[in-house]
């Protein structure tokens, strides 16, 4: 099974993007103790902001547009989990008011199809104006993706036939979402604490990710063991630590080439 997900440019700029973030309010701004972006060395990052833009990309990439609320990000399953502000407050991005510190909403006008840019606020960028990143910016779909992919990697019939039934599979495409967002929130883990995870349990344990302990897997109907079995996920370490690797184990085939979620 050599499918997994990249550390690509793309996750390392969210993660930058990530820290620059949580460096703007942290001098500023009080955290509750077991804020989970509170750093081992010091600062903080924002996890929650990190969650959500995690989150948005995934669902366009699994439907190809945006979501209509937040609320339909979680019903349809992309996400699962609490977002917590900085004094552990939970947040609803479909509230417009912003009421504490690490509070999000996203300004949303989605039609059928839209593709446009969202925009996000929160206490430190109440408005867009000479604000570093406020927008998510569409990613396109998987069928965009795995259309290049196919091009790139001249794959044959079979495993063309794979990645169609993958595409004609929502609960699929929402599994490899949620796992471009644990991706996402291992990069967070890594800020905040210096080294990756020992485990996607880690993540879901200690507050990060899109995941609960409860979620259920989309593949099998039961909750999540992330242990490697049959439509379930893997984690792993690399290179000493220095690096991670997390798949998909595909539920009825097994795959012979390299996917970027």
């Amino acid at each position: 099974m050599k499918t997994s997900i990249q550390l690509s440019g793309v996750a390392i700029a969210a993660a930058m993007l990530i820290a620059s973030a949580g460096n703007a309010v942290s001098a500023e701004t009080t955290y509750a103790s077991d804020y989970p972006g509170l750093k081992t060395r010091g600062g903080a990052i924002d996890i929650a902001e990190s969650q959500v833009r995690a989150a948005l990309e995934g669902f366009q990439l699994a439907f190809g547009r945006n979501p209509a609320s937040w609320s339909e990000v979680t019903k349809k399953g992309i996400f699962d989990n609490v977002l917590l502000g900085y004094g552990m407050e939970r947040i609803n991005p479909d509230d417009a008011s912003i009421d504490f510190s690490g509070d999000i909403y996203i300004e949303s006008t989605a039609a059928e199809g839209d593709i446009t840019d969202l925009r996000l606020y929160n206490s430190w960028n109440g408005s867009t104006e000479d604000v570093d990143g406020p927008l998510v910016t569409n990613k396109g779909s998987y069928a965009d993706r795995f259309a290049e992919m196919m091009k790139e990697q001249d794959l044959n019939a079979g495993q063309q036939e794979i990645i169609r039934e993958w595409l004609g599979n929502e609960a699929q495409l929402v599994q490899f979402a949620q796992i471009r967002q644990l991706g996402y929130a291992a990069i967070a883990f890594l800020d905040v604490n210096g080294h990756y995870p020992d485990s996607i349990q880690q993540l879901v344990k200690e507050g990060f990710g899109p995941l609960s302990s409860t979620t259920i897997n989309p593949m099998t109907g039961k909750a999540y063991s992330f242990d490697g079995s049959r439509g379930d996920i893997k984690y792993s370490q690399m290179d000493g630590g220095k690096g991670f690797r997390i798949t998909h184990v595909d539920l009825t085939h097994d795959v012979d080439f390299e996917l970027s979620y």
